[in-house]
């Protein structure tokens, strides 16, 4: 689990080309919004004090390794101050939950961020959503302008358009975001995404159908961090051929 950990925040800081431009701050300012965020600040103190006092009075105490104690603490810190490397957009129906479970099986060891609503979904998808979960108690759409803010690879899900959706596509307009985004469409959402898009960003927009970007990401796995020198964002695009 330590270990696991520890990989995952050397690939993020690989993703984010450098530990300097890692904004482990906002990542967790956007964490305590939600309700994993608040029980991980609670978690992770408790359970290295458990595992301590446990060396010191085993008799007393959950019998709880140190190692084990760490790692645990590890991996939770990691979902609270470790910044996300892709952000998931898109409505919670069935479709875009499915797909953000598989990007998420393909992205590992980096982390996903969303806000969905995973109450429709089987356990196996609750499973994998529920380590990217950043479900906030209000403000919805003050998450996402700050997840927008520092994320560097963002991907919505177009396919089911809703209010949210439609808000979440104009942010991304407005803020020169679509530059660095994923555009999940299928043959009834394209043309609505070509007659809502800005002249301007007409030409470089990058539009594809989900089981090509799952294929990508899954492509890349562990070498989506190993050259540095290159985006994320324009890595994942060469590996989509894009």
């Amino acid at each position: 689990m330590l270990a696991f950990a520890v990989l995952r925040l050397i690939a993020t800081i690989r993703a984010y080309r450098g530990i300097q431009r890692c904004p482990f701050g906002r990542a967790f300012f956007l964490s305590v919004r939600s309700a994993r965020g608040l029980l991980n600040v609670v978690f992770i103190p408790a359970t290295i004090t458990t595992a301590i006092l446990h060396q010191v009075s085993p008799g007393v105490f959950l019998p709880m390794p140190l190692w084990f104690g760490f790692g645990l603490s590890g991996i939770a810190l990691s979902s609270s101050i470790l910044p996300p490397s892709l952000l998931v957009l898109g409505c919670s129906c069935p479709s875009t939950l499915g797909f953000t479970s598989a990007v998420f099986q393909g992205f590992i060891p980096l982390r996903i961020l969303h806000l969905l609503r995973q109450s429709g979904s089987d356990e196996v998808t609750r499973n994998d959503l529920r380590d990217g979960s950043n479900r906030v108690f209000t403000d919805w759409r003050g998450a996402v302008v700050h997840a927008v803010g520092f994320v560097p690879v963002i991907v919505i899900d177009l396919r089911s358009y809703t209010g949210p959706v439609h808000f979440e596509l104009n942010h991304l307009f407005e803020t020169g975001a679509c530059k660095r985004t994923f555009f999940i469409v299928d043959e009834e959402s394209i043309s609505r995404l070509w007659s809502l898009t800005p002249t301007e960003f007409k030409r470089d927009l990058c539009v594809l159908d989900a089981d090509t970007f799952v294929y990508g990401i899954r492509k890349i796995g562990l070498g989506a961090f190993k050259h540095a020198e290159t985006d994320l964002y324009n890595r994942i695009r060469r590996s989509l051929h894009l």
